[in-house]
C-alpha cells in the first residue's frame, strides 16, 4: 500500500491522510525467492565466512612482514575487520531461533566456534596499527559480553540432543582462551610501548639497571665470540644471541633504553670481511622479526594455550563425532549442518597445527630452545633425548630472508622528468583517453603500483657492506663516544673522515705515515664547507646532497675503475633512498614550514626541466647554469664542481675520492633518519615489507654505537 497526501479532497472527519490499497506484488517474484533462499542459508554461509577469514588471515599474513603491497595490506586490512564484524554479528543472529524446529539446532554448537574465531590467529593481531594496543581493555569488554552472550545463545534456545552438551562446553572453553589470549598479546604490547609502565617497571624492580647491563655484557660477549670463532654462519649461533638481547633491542628500537655507555668503543675493526656483513645484518634481521612476533602475533606466547586450544579442539570433535554414531541419538539434523560442523572441527584442528608449524619456523623459536634445553637437562635420559635437537631442525636458515630487501626510491628529477613528459603527453591526446588514463593511473599509484621514476631496487651485499664499513671507520677515527651523539644532525662524520683519511698515507687500520693534504683534501674541505653540512637544517643537507650525488653522477668521466663505478651506482641508491623516507614517508618533515618549504625547491626545481626533449643531462646543465637565487641551487653547484675537483682513485689507496666522501655523507644522514624518524615509523614499516633505515637502526644496536 502507498500513503498519499492529498490536499484537494474534501474529507468530513478532516483525515490528512489517505490509504489507498494496490494490488499485491507478485509473489514469486526473483527478489522475494532470494530472499527467502538468504533466510533459510544466512547462518550456514556467515559460519563459512567466519571459517574462511581465519584461513585467509592465517596464510596471507605469512607474506606480511616480506612484501610491500598496499593490495595485500588492503585485503588484510578488510579481512581484519570483517572477521570480527561477522562473528559479533552471527553470534547475535543465533539468538533469534526462538522456535526453530530441533533438526535445525545443530547451528547453536557454532557459537563456541565464534568465540575462537574471535580470538584470532596465531599470524595476526594487531593487524595493521599499533594503537590497536591500547583498545586492549574494550577487547576485554567485549570478551566478557561475548562470552555471555555465547552462554545466552546455547542456554536459552538449546532444544537439541544432550550428547552435544558435551562438545559444546569443551570447544566454548577453547574459544575462550582463545580470545583471552589476543587480549593479553595486545595488553602485553601495550605495556611494551608505555613509557609509564616501563618506568613503574623500574621503580618496583631496584635492580633493573643492574640487570639491563649485565644483559648487555653477555650479548656483547656472545657477539664476540661468534666472530672471534668465525661462527657467523652458525644459525644456531646466531639465533642464541638474538634471544639473549631480544628485550634490549625490542627497548632500543621503541626508543626505551638508555644510550649505550661504549665501552667497546674500539673494538671493532675498521674493515669488514663478507662473512662479518652477512652475520651482522642476519642479527639484525633475526632481532627485526622476533620484535614484529612479539608485537604483532602470539608467537611470543609459547605453546601452552596453542597446546590447549588443539587438545581441546581434538577431544570435542572425538565427542561429536561419538553422539553422530550413538543409534540412540534422539534428533537427527540436517546433513547440511553436519557437514558444517565437522568443517568447523577439523578446520580449527588443521588451522592449530599450521599456527604450531609456523610458529615452529618463525624466529621466536630461539626464545623457547633455552627452555626445551633446561626442561630435557633435567630428564633421567636427556644425554639420549633431547628436545633442543629435536627442535633445533626448524630453526630458520642463516640465508633466508625475514623481510622485502627492497630499497625504495625517489629522485627528485626523475620526477620532475616525469611530470614533464605526462603534461607534454596530455596535450597531445584526446581529453577521453587523458581522463580514462589519469583514473587508472591514480588507482595506480593508490595500490602502489607506480610509474618508472620510482622503481624500487634490491639492497645488494655491497651496499651493506659499505654501510657496515662507514661505520667501522667513523668509529675508529673519532675520539671520544659522544662525538657519535645524534640528537640533532652535526654533519661531524664527513669532516673527521676528511681529516683523518688524508692525514695518513696508508688506511686507518694499518700503520700511519704523515704525509702533506692534497689538493683533494682541500677541495673535500672547500666542498663540506660550501654545502653547509654542520650549519643548514637536515632536509636541507638532503636536497642540497641529492642534487650533488645526480650531478657529480652525470658529469663524471665514465672511464673510472670499476671500484668506483660502484661505489657511484651506490651513492646514487642511498639518495634516491633518503629523498623517499624524505618525500613519500615524510619522516623528518616534523613542520608544515620544513614541508612547505621541501614543496617550494620541488616546484623550483620544474623550472630546470628543458624545453623540447628532456633528458637527466640537459636538465642538470640547466641546473649548473641557472640564475635562480634559491640557497640550495647555488650551493649544490658549488658543492658538485668542487667535488668534480677531486681525482676517482680506487678503494685501495686509503679509500680517497668523491664516491667514498659522498657515501660516508649518506650513511651519517641514513643512521640520522634511523635514529629519529620515530618509533611509530618503524614499528609500522615492520608489517608492511620492511625499511632498510630500520635495519639500519639495529645494526647500530648490534655494534654498540652510542645514539
Amino acid at each position: 500500500m502507498r500513503i498519499l497526501w492529498d490536499n484537494q479532497l474534501s474529507i468530513p472527519d478532516h483525515r490528512r491522510y489517505q490509504l489507498i490499497s494496490y494490488p499485491p506484488a507478485v509473489q514469486h517474484s526473483l527478489v522475494t525467492h532470494i530472499q527467502q533462499l538468504w533466510n533459510g542459508w544466512e547462518i550456514q554461509c556467515l559460519a563459512i565466512l567466519s571459517f574462511s577469514l581465519q584461513v585467509f588471515l592465517l596464510f596471507s599474513t605469512i607474506f606480511r612482514k616480506r612484501n610491500y603491497s598496499r593490495v595485500l595490506r588492503m585485503l588484510l586490512w578488510l579481512a581484519y575487520l570483517s572477521a570480527d564484524a561477522v562473528a559479533i554479528y552471527l553470534l547475535g543472529r543465533l539468538t533469534l531461533l526462538v522456535g526453530d524446529e530441533p533438526q535445525h539446532q545443530l547451528v547453536l554448537f557454532w557459537a563456541p566456534f565464534l568465540l575462537l574465531h574471535l580470538g584470532g590467529q596465531e599470524s595476526i593481531i594487531t593487524a595493521f596499527s599499533m594503537e590497536d594496543r591500547a583498545l586492549w581493555k574494550r577487547h576485554l569488554l567485549n570478551l566478557v559480553i561475548q562470552v555471555s552472550l555465547a552462554i545466552y545463545v546455547i542456554g536459552k534456545q538449546w532444544r537439541g540432543d544432550k550428547q552435544l552438551v558435551a562438545p559444546t562446553a569443551i570447544m566454548f572453553v577453547a574459544g575462550t582462551i582463545s580470545y583471552a589470549e589476543r587480549i593479553y598479546v595486545l595488553s602485553r604490547a601495550h605495556s611494551a610501548m608505555s613509557v609509564d609502565d616501563r618506568a613503574k617497571a623500574l621503580v618496583v624492580d631496584s635492580y633493573a639497571d643492574i640487570k639491563f647491563y649485565a644483559c648487555l655484557a653477555s650479548y656483547d660477549r656472545m657477539i664476540r665470540l661468534i666472530i672471534s670463532e668465525k661462527q657467523g654462519r652458525n644459525s644456531e649461533r646466531v639465533m642464541e644471541a638474538a634471544r639473549e638481547g631480544f628485550l634490549l633491542s625490542l627497548d632500543f628500537l621503541l626508543d626505551l633504553t638508555a644510550a649505550r655507555t661504549g665501552d667497546n668503543f674500539t673494538n671493532w675493526q675498521s674493515t669488514s670481511n663478507q662473512d662479518l656483513v652477512d652475520m651482522l645484518y642476519k642479527l639484525a634481521e633475526i632481532h627485526l622479526s622476533m620484535i614484529y612476533d612479539y608485537l604483532y602475533t602470539k608467537f611470543g606466547m609459547g605453546m601452552s594455550c596453542r597446546l590447549a586450544t588443539l587438545a581441546l579442539t581434538c577431544i570435542a570433535l572425538v565427542l561429536f563425532l561419538v553422539s553422530r554414531l550413538d543409534p540412540k541419538g534422539s534428533v537427527s539434523y540436517y546433513r547440511t549442518d553436519a557437514i558444517i560442523s565437522y568443517i568447523l572441527l577439523v578446520g580449527a584442528i588443521v588451522l592449530e597445527i599450521s599456527s604450531t608449524l609456523l610458529w615452529l619456523m618463525s624466529s621466536f623459536l630461539a626464545w623457547n630452545i633455552a627452555r626445551f634445553s633446561q626442561f630435557t637437562s633435567a630428564l633421567p635420559c636427556a644425554d639420549t633425548i633431547s628436545l633442543h635437537n629435536i627442535v633445533k631442525i626448524f630453526l630458520p636458515e642463516i640465508s633466508r630472508v625475514e623481510w622485502s630487501e627492497e630499497l625504495q626510491q625517489h629522485n627528485i628529477i626523475d620526477w620532475c622528468i616525469c611530470i614533464k613528459k605526462r603534461k607534454a603527453g596530455d596535450t597531445e591526446s584526446h581529453y577521453f583517453l587523458h581522463a580514462c588514463f589519469g583514473r587508472l593511473e591514480r588507482m595506480m599509484d593508490f595500490v602502489g603500483i607506480e610509474r618508472g621514476c620510482t622503481k624500487p631496487v634490491k639492497v645488494s651485499a655491497d651496499l651493506k657492506k659499505v654501510i657496515l664499513d662507514n661505520l667501522l671507520k667513523i668509529w675508529g677515527i673519532v675520539s671520544r663516544p659522544n662525538e657519535l651523539e645524534m640528537s640533532r644532525f652535526h654533519g661531524l662524520w664527513a669532516h673527521q673522515w676528511v681529516q683523518r683519511c688524508y692525514q695518513y698515507e696508508a688506511p686507518i687500520s694499518g700503520n700511519f705515515a704523515p704525509r702533506t693534504p692534497s689538493d683533494d683534501r682541500r677541495a673535500a674541505e672547500r666542498a663540506l664547507g660550501a654545502s653547509g653540512i654542520q650549519d643548514l637544517g637536515f632536509v636541507d643537507s638532503v636536497f642540497i646532497w641529492h642534487l650533488v650525488t645526480d650531478i657529480c653522477q652525470q658529469l663524471e668521466d665514465d672511464t673510472a675503475v670499476e671500484t668506483t663505478s660502484k661505489l657511484r651506482s651506490l651513492s646514487s641508491e642511498l639518495s634516491d633512498y633518503a629523498m623517499y623516507l624524505i618525500v613519500k614517508c615524510q619522516t623528518m618533515l616534523g613542520s608544515k614550514y620544513e614541508l612547505d618549504k621541501f614543496n617550494f625547491w620541488r616546484t623550483v626545481t620544474m623550472r630546470f626541466t628543458p624545453r623540447g626533449k628532456v633528458d637527466r643531462s640537459a636538465f642538470i646543465q640547466n641546473i649548473l647554469t641557472c640564475s635562480i637565487d634559491c640557497d640550495v641551487f647555488v650551493r649544490a653547484c658549488c658543492v658538485s664542481r668542487e667535488l668534480l675537483k677531486m681525482e676517482v682513485e680506487p678503494a685501495a689507496s686509503a679509500g680517497r675520492g668523491r664516491w667514498e666522501l659522498i657515501t660516508v655523507v649518506w650513511t651519517e644522514m641514513l643512521c640520522y633518519i634511523a635514529k629519529n624518524c620515530g618509533t611509530s615509523f618503524h614499528t609500522k614499516q615492520l608489517c608492511a615489507g620492511g625499511e632498510f633505515v630500520t635495519h639500519v637502526k639495529m645494526l647500530l644496536f648490534v655494534l654498540g654505537f652510542v645514539i
